[in-house]
């Protein structure tokens, strides 16, 4: 199997700070492109005959955190996910990671989703979330309606707080405001690996969050 590596990509800077742009190379491989589209249909199906096919045999899963027990395998995975149980977060999951795209970091290697690879390592991921969308505008206060203060596009952001509804109060540079929920995202989230193997793209890892 293909050494599981983070990636040390290039981002660019922002009036705010950092900016991650979003990246999706899954086109840039027919073969991989046409994997994501099995593994997405697999998924809204929720099968998990066909999910296991496509999965490594030494799969790993956890945390991918040094200090804690390796979890590598089917009967890991299966613990760590429960595939059949109608309450599992596995198959939301995997169509969440493909939707926000994946990152080429070697001909047999492909990384996703973007922002968990591309996020900086000198920012707390607890303290810092990357917005998603282009041209989202800052609000003075909580309402669509509100005064605009900024423009952000896919820029990295301090959270202050969440607000009931849709809202999440943020700070940009020097600016506090507030913008729409499903514009930002966080870095703690899944993350998955995908590698060529002899017997075709094979998810290698499938990873959670540390708490």
């Amino acid at each position: 199997m293909i050494l599981l590596l983070a990636a040390s990509l290039l981002l660019q800077q922002s009036a705010g700070g950092y900016r991650i742009a979003p990246v999706d190379d899954t086109s840039r491989d027919k073969t991989y492109q046409s994997f994501v589209n099995k593994l997405n249909k697999i998924a809204v199906k929720r099968d998990v005959k066909a999910f296991r096919k496509l999965c490594a045999e030494d799969i790993v899963t956890g945390t991918g955190r040094k200090t804690d027990p390796e979890e590598k395998g089917w009967k890991a995975f299966e613990e760590r996910w429960k595939p059949a149980s109608q309450d599992t977060a596995l198959w939301e999951t995997i169509t969440d990671i493909l939707s926000l795209g994946s990152v080429r970091m070697h001909p047999r290697l492909y990384v996703a989703p973007y922002l968990v690879w591309k996020f900086p390592n000198n920012l707390s991921p607890r303290r810092y979330q990357v917005m998603v969308r282009d041209q989202v505008p800052l609000r003075e206060t909580p309402d669509r309606d509100g005064r605009q203060i900024a423009v952000l596009s896919f820029d990295v952001v301090e959270v202050i707080g969440e607000e009931p509804g849709e809202w999440m109060h943020i700070r940009f540079g020097n600016r506090r405001g507030f913008v729409p929920r499903n514009t930002i995202r966080s870095s703690i989230t899944a993350r998955a690996q995908f590698a060529l193997e002899d017997q075709g793209w094979r998810i290698v890892a499938l990873e959670v969050p540390p708490e």
